[in-house]
């Protein structure tokens, strides 16, 4: 079985690691049905097709082998979306005291998220994220459904830094274990 972004079985199609054996007889004239679950793979929200191949290997001597592929869809693949709002942050901080962080995560996408996840609090010395120092991480409620916000407040402790301008960033789903939009 294979997701493909268009109705064609080629070589770009993406092979979903699902295969069924038929070991016994077919008599010409009949068939069988086969029922396997399949995960959509991390894939970006769009329209796919998914294409069923048989005999793919062309063990069976046939009298037409271009009749082996059957082409199922359009379908369309949705994800949630992660989006950070309302961030409250105290306008000046000293090192080594504890801080109220607060913020909003809502699920702007149209399907809910299927796991659990943790937002990350990171401290920069840049106005861009990467390379940041993290200063907690939190794991999220549960499982959110499109529309779906929730608010969270932490206390974090300011580590030992140099006097200066700094960034904080808070990071929806930090080990990307949510595929999103």
């Amino acid at each position: 079985v294979y997701l493909a972004t268009d109705d064609q079985y080629g070589g770009d199609d993406l092979y979903l690691d699902v295969s069924f054996q038929h070991t016994a007889e077919l008599i010409a004239g009949s068939s069988y049905d086969v029922a396997i679950p399949l995960t959509v793979p991390g894939v970006t929200a769009g329209t796919y097709w998914l294409i069923v191949v048989t005999d793919a290997y062309a063990t069976n001597v046939e009298v037409n082998e271009n009749n082996n592929t059957r082409v199922y869809g359009p379908i369309t693949i949705s994800r949630p979306n992660l989006t950070v709002k309302n961030v409250q942050i105290p306008a000046e901080a000293w090192t080594r005291q504890d801080y109220s962080i607060s913020w909003t995560v809502t699920n702007t996408g149209s399907v809910p998220t299927a796991r659990t996840w943790k937002d990350g609090i990171y401290l920069s010395p840049d106005d861009q994220f990467g390379n940041d120092t993290l200063l907690t991480e939190i794991e999220s409620p549960g499982v959110l459904m499109a529309a779906q916000p929730y608010d969270r407040v932490v206390t974090v402790a300011i580590p030992e830094l140099a006097a200066g301008d700094y960034w904080v960033f808070i990071k929806a789903d930090t080990g990307g274990v949510i595929p999103e939009t």
